[in-house]
């Protein structure tokens, strides 16, 4: 049998994206069955057996489609408290966002790490192997189409400002800023805020400019307790816990 990933006796078509993950592994049935003349791989890639390439290739999709449902299904769902409470709100829900953001900074690493061998056996096989006269096997990309590859792999792993590194700064960045420890920071400017906002909208400066059908103003009353993770999410009949869906914990397997 050909070698299984991490999810794959995991695979479920019932769920979202379950049909993603049995197509990559029928693609490996059918690489390792030798049939590549539909796969779109270069010639050095159709060889049979274990093939370098050919792994770090399936390995990048799924690593891939794995950051997809993460970002598009997950990570927008903490966007959406962000917009609405901003760090007060990310630092309320730090106990889920923190281990999801490890999550998907293990993901981006091993997309990376995948790219990164892709990259090595594209250029052992095809551009080493040609600039030393070795036979190059047919099928082989253009020149066009290679330039476009070294410039995709270049802004994606390569550069000193490439995606991937850009990316994983910019989730230590969210991490950093959702500490638990900034709360008392955040509340405090915020606090004084409201007191200097107060303070302006009740002076004789303003009220000569604004006029008198300016409401007065009156102090805004403090909140009992804590906003609760709950309570900024909504009613748990209305709003399902992403960190229990079924399709989460598999993804973070």
């Amino acid at each position: 049998d050909a070698e299984e990933s991490p999810n794959s006796h995991k695979t479920d078509t019932s769920l979202p994206g379950g049909d993603v993950l049995m197509l990559i592994e029928h693609v490996k049935q059918e690489y390792k069955k030798k049939r590549f003349s539909s796969s779109g791989l270069a010639g050095a890639f159709r060889e049979p057996g274990p093939n370098q390439g050919r792994e770090e290739y399936l390995n990048a999709v799924e690593a891939l489609y794995d950051l997809i449902y993460f970002l598009g299904e997950v990570f927008v769902q903490f966007h959406r408290i962000s917009d609405g409470l901003g760090d007060y709100g990310m630092i309320r829900v730090s106990p889920w966002l923190h281990p999801f953001l490890d999550a998907l900074i293990e993901k981006v690493a091993r997309l990376k790490a995948s790219l990164e061998g892709l990259r090595e056996a594209v250029d052992n096989e095809l551009v080493l192997a040609k600039a030393k006269g070795r036979k190059v096997k047919k099928p082989v990309p253009t020149e066009y189409m290679t330039g476009r590859a070294h410039a995709a792999v270049e802004r994606a792993i390569v550069s000193k400002d490439c995606h991937s590194m850009l990316l994983l700064q910019t989730l230590e960045e969210l991490k950093a800023r959702s500490a638990p420890e900034r709360l008392p920071h955040v509340i405090e400017g915020v606090s004084n805020a409201c007191k200097s906002l107060q303070d302006v909208l009740a002076s004789q400066q303003f009220r000569a400019r604004v006029g008198d059908a300016f409401p007065s103003v009156q102090p805004l009353d403090a909140p009992a307790a804590p906003v609760a993770p709950a309570a900024i999410l909504g009613k748990k009949e209305q709003q399902k816990a992403l960190t229990d869906s079924p399709e989460f914990v598999e993804r973070v397997d």
